[in-house]
């Protein structure tokens, strides 16, 4: 009998942003927070049908692709910078795509709550989401900054079963340049296998050490998996030097166009003796933390080759947003002096009082970038390190879906399938889960940043696997393995005279089939040449 792991509890993916030493050394405990510490910012989803969340159905006919911007002249001139995507979109329905905008009204409400959980807000947002719930189609297409178009309007969109992504850039040019990348990576032809990126930032930190082992790491072992079992068609490679971190080789690993590029570390929170300046936080937080080897910043990504027409998944501390505050702040008051240093580095990052929440400029360079990725998504709030086999399961069938051609923001439905509908269920589960509450909060934080309806380009044109169409009859004898592969090497090479051979004639008589057959033999092949040719050199 293996002898059992403790449970090295939580820590946050944080770091200061003056000192590459951890916030805290000691592990939190992964105790549940009382009912009154908990899901202050959440947002009780709607159960969805298990039919919308099958990842591969998400027809952009059928639900329908728009924008959503504020009632103001300033989005005239960035909706004409987005014609060429409009244009795109509009092709692809096979109709005039909507353009809704929001009230100032609601915008004002929204923005001076934290939640609309509240009632005024809350009722008011129900107002007009009934008013135009006939309009607003399935992916939904934001624009603006969070003072623009409020955090809580994005979760309240997406409780109700939307796909929602949002576009913010400092220049008008930076939205034509969006658009032309994306249309761009839309037309052009599918590569051949996609291809899965995993790197974690492992600088000597318990959190990094704790992000890898808890998460990357088994994500990277069921990928594995199911390559091996045939059930994935994947490029799987690990980045980085687990004993030297460098930007350098995540830099370089990323240039791999069209893939999907997961990363786990700690991002960079305040100085220790706090921001001097709403500016300098809205430039710093966020950064990539490489401990003493030093850190990635926006600047770093805006000149060269990244995640080209890929996705960036990231999973670090405000990866994608900072928030008003944020919704483990109870929680940690309550902790008292174990968490008192965490308690005090979040107070720190959130935006002083008057100033509205910011998305981060890591995740806004690299989706400017006119060679970065098509969209990058992950946590608006804290990220924690910690082992849990539910967050694994959670996790990877978005991580499947998205390299079998699922749309991004269909696929982040699935971090929200099986969760507790309410909130007293959440902080309850039974059997009693320590990191219930944290999965909920974690993956109800989660955020895109780009179009939601983009998928990898590997993976755009992959259909659902289909049923064989012919039933056979019961007492027709089994198919020859032999015979069964000469049909298929016929069939593949297009040699009509030996698929007329007697003995191949009634396989070849069904096509449809017989195409499925090859199409399963010729993926079986590539796969067995992909483990060779990744395999190390001792082992082909």
């Amino acid at each position: 009998m293996k002898p059992a792991v403790s449970d090295p509890g939580l820590h946050l993916l944080l770091a200061y942003a003056d000192d590459p030493l951890p916030i805290h050394a000691a592990p939190l405990p992964p105790t549940p927070p009382s009912p009154d510490d908990c899901f202050h910012n959440s947002i009780n989803p709607i159960t969805p049908s298990p039919q919308s969340l099958d990842p591969l159905l998400d027809d952009l006919v059928e639900g329908g692709w728009g924008i959503l911007c504020p009632e103001d002249p300033v989005f005239d001139t960035i909706l004409a910078a987005l014609a060429p995507l409009i244009a795109h979109r509009e092709a692809q329905l096979g109709r005039p795509a909507p353009i809704l905008r929001v009230p100032p009204p609601l915008l004002s409400q929204l923005s001076t709550a934290s939640t609309v959980s509240t009632t005024s807000p809350l009722a008011l947002f129900d107002a007009w989401y009934s008013a135009h719930q006939p309009l607003l189609p399935r992916y939904l297409l934001l624009l603006g900054d969070l003072h623009e178009l409020p955090l809580p309007l994005t979760h309240a969109l997406v409780a109700r079963d939307h796909a929602v992504g949002r576009l913010v850039f400092p220049e008008q040019a930076a939205y034509r340049d969006y658009a032309l990348k994306l249309c761009t990576w839309e037309h052009a032809p599918p590569l051949v296998t996609p291809a899965v990126l995993f790197h974690t930032v492992r600088e000597g930190s318990p959190a990094t050490k704790i992000a890898h082992r808890g998460l990357i790491a088994p994500l990277l072992a069921r990928a594995r998996q199911d390559q091996r079992r045939g059930r994935l068609s994947a490029q799987i490679l690990e980045l980085g030097d687990p004993d030297e971190p460098s930007a350098d080789d995540l830099l370089e690993g990323a240039e791999l166009p069209g893939a999907l590029l997961l990363t786990a570390g700690r991002a960079h929170g305040p100085p220790r003796s706090g921001w001097r300046d709403p500016i300098a936080s809205r430039r710093g937080q966020g950064a990539m933390s490489f401990g003493h080897a030093g850190t990635l910043r926006a600047g770093d990504l805006r000149d060269r080759p990244f995640m080209p027409g890929g996705l960036w998944w990231m999973h670090t501390s405000f990866a994608l947003a900072t928030p008003q505050r944020s919704v483990y702040e109870p929680w940690l008051a309550a902790q008292g002096e174990p968490a008192a240093a965490v308690h005090a580095a979040i107070r720190a990052a959130a935006p002083p009082p008057g100033a509205a929440p910011f998305l981060a400029a890591l995740a806004l360079a690299a989706l400017q970038n006119p060679r970065g990725p098509l969209a990058v998504f992950g946590p608006a709030d804290l990220a924690w390190a910690y082992t849990s086999p539910t967050r694994v399961k959670r996790l990877y069938p978005l991580l499947r879906a998205l390299l079998r051609g699922a749309r991004l923001g269909r696929a982040l439905r699935l971090l929200r399938h099986s969760q507790p509908v309410t909130e007293p269920e959440a902080a309850s589960s039974s059997p009693p889960d320590p990191h219930a509450w944290l999965i909920h909060q974690e993956l109800s934080s989660y955020i895109l940043l780009g179009d939601p309806a983009v998928r990898l380009p590997q993976a755009q044109h992959q259909a659902p696997p289909h049923k064989p169409t012919a039933k056979r009859d019961p007492e027709e004898p089994p198919l020859d393995p032999r015979l069964l592969e000469a049909a298929i090497l016929a069939h593949l090479t297009g040699d009509e005279s030996t698929l007329e051979d007697p003995l191949l004639a009634p396989i070849a008589r069904d096509r449809p089939l017989l195409a499925r057959y090859s199409d399963a033999y010729a993926e079986a092949g590539r796969l067995a040449l992909q483990r060779l040719l990744t395999a190390p050199p001792e082992e082909r």
